[in-house]
């Protein structure tokens, strides 16, 4: 999921000493070529010049390299001093708890109360780590799960200092989506058919869980039951939604094969504020074949809710979008890159980029705290002499979508080289402390679990592995590698108030 809420596959416990997995028969990506850390001052890790040390958790999960289905929930302190240096006791980060012990790990230590549960299957979090959601089996044929709402309860000093108290709410059952904006929970669900109807659609639910009543508010049903493409059974939407950080604003992308709509919901009403189309033939009608469309498409919502921003590619764009929420008819775009109207943009985008900008967009974006600027992930593939994708931390200001883009209105944090050199570190996923002063993301590693820089070589080693990162939100900001766990990768991190 996304920020405020992670769906997070967990097993296994925390490494030290005596704990680490066995080698793989390929080894680890930061295994692969090493040489002396002192060697490759670039890469020494500094958190920056930045006088103050981050102030924030960091929860992510933990894959065996092994078995890409065995994982682990882990939850980090941001600042790890010593995860290079010491990686047998530190290589999984530092205890948030106490800072001379390793992380602590959720599904093993957060479960002592509620025997037989675990989080193998998925759980969510709340950014403010007071409320949990916990998969109780894996989907069934549908793709549906059922979930144990729980409270989580801290103990300062505790054996554990958290853990999940279950039986305080009730399970929620054939959840598609489910994520938590400050108190609330929503999720959604699918709604029956009526008799010849072939398009599914879902209701969307909430309950306050800090309120009183033990209630299920019944928010929207998505695609709307009017709209012609779940009349005309083109609609393809398959549940997924975002949800604002303060929870007050819905954003919904409703695909078909050849189109897509853009919804928002607040304050009870919900609002269709686009319909994009590469080849339009009337209001709802669209011609083409192929899906390029998805409802997990590249998609954000202001803190404030007040403001959507959409990335897509139609004709010979690769395109920002911003929609006001509540207006119906404003609508406002950039182009990022452009091609000839008479080019295939997924083979031309290469020939036409600037140097300064990339061809796609991986994951999903990020406002800052004051909604002003727009982080992302952007991505090219366009060098073929390496293996390595390009991708970088970039930014624009919310204001200036809708001029015509120059090189001034991006700027780039991480720049990374477009090599298969180990500096150039692979992003997978990215998210900011809850403070908008940091980035912390999942990206291939510089430093291997003997804690040496990895030498140049072996891209496609490299590439099986992913450690996380910290850095400051500041340009050419030093990164702070975190994790460096032999066998084991870090993904989809998250960032957390500290307790």
């Amino acid at each position: 999921m996304i920020r405020i809420a992670c769906i997070l596959a967990l097993l296994a416990a925390c490494s030290g000493p005596g704990e680490q997995p066995g080698t793989p028969s390929t080894p680890a990506n930061g295994d692969v070529g090493s040489q002396p850390a002192q060697t490759d001052t670039t890469l020494a890790p500094d958190i920056s010049a930045k006088p103050e040390l981050p102030a924030f958790w960091i929860a992510y999960e933990a894959y065996s390299q092994l078995d890409s289905a065995t994982s682990q929930l882990i939850l980090v302190d941001a600042h790890s001093p010593k995860a290079i240096t010491d990686s047998a006791n530190f290589g999984t980060g530092h205890s948030p708890f106490e800072a001379s012990e390793s992380c602590f790990e959720l599904s093993k230590h957060a479960f002592d109360k509620a025997p037989g549960m675990s989080c193998d299957h998925g759980c969510a979090l709340s950014s403010n780590l007071k409320y949990a959601a916990i998969a109780l089996g894996p989907a069934d044929e549908d793709g549906l799960f059922t979930y144990e709402p729980a409270l989580i309860h801290h103990q300062p000093g505790g054996d554990p200092p958290l853990r999940f108290i279950i039986n305080k709410f009730d399970k929620i059952t054939a959840v598609r989506d489910l994520h938590f904006a400050g108190s609330w929970l929503y999720y959604s669900t699918p709604v029956p058919k009526p008799a010849g109807q072939l398009v599914q659609q879902y209701e969307i639910r909430r309950r306050d869980l800090d309120g009183a009543s033990s209630e299920w508010q019944k928010v929207v049903v998505m695609a709307p039951g009017e709209d012609p493409d779940v009349t005309g059974k083109h609609s393809t939407y398959s549940g997924r939604f975002r949800v604002s950080a303060n929870g007050e604003t819905l954003l919904f992308l409703t695909p078909t094969i050849r189109s897509l709509k853009v919804w928002s919901w607040h304050a009870g009403t919900l609002t269709q504020h686009d319909y994009i189309c590469q080849n339009p033939l009337g209001p709802d009608t669209c011609a083409g074949t192929g899906s390029q469309y998805s409802d997990i498409d590249p998609a954000a919502i202001s803190p404030d809710g007040k403001t959507i921003v959409l990335f897509t590619t139609v004709q010979s764009h690769f395109r920002l979008r911003r929609y006001p929420v509540g207006s119906a008819g404003q609508k406002s775009f950039t182009n990022l890159v452009t091609v000839p109207a008479n080019k295939n943009y997924q083979k031309e985008a290469c020939n036409y980029v600037a140097a300064w900008m990339r061809t796609s967009v991986r994951g999903q974006p990020r406002f800052s705290n004051d909604g002003q600027t727009l982080y992302f992930l952007a991505e090219s593939r366009c060098n073929k002499a390496v293996q390595k994708p390009w991708i970088d931390i970039l930014s624009i200001h919310a204001a200036d979508i809708g001029k015509t883009l120059t090189e001034e209105m991006v700027t780039n944090y991480t720049k990374n080289p477009d090599s298969d050199l180990p500096a150039n570190r692979v992003m997978r996923s990215f998210d900011l402390s809850p403070d908008g002063e940091w980035f912390t993301y999942s990206a291939t590693p510089t430093w291997n679990s003997q804690g040496n820089a990895i030498a140049p070589g072996s891209p496609a080693a490299q590439l099986k592995d992913s450690e996380l990162y910290v850095m400051p939100v500041e340009i050419e900001g030093k990164a702070n590698q975190i994790t460096n766990r032999l066998g084991y990768r870090a993904a989809g991190p998250m960032a957390l108030s500290p307790l």
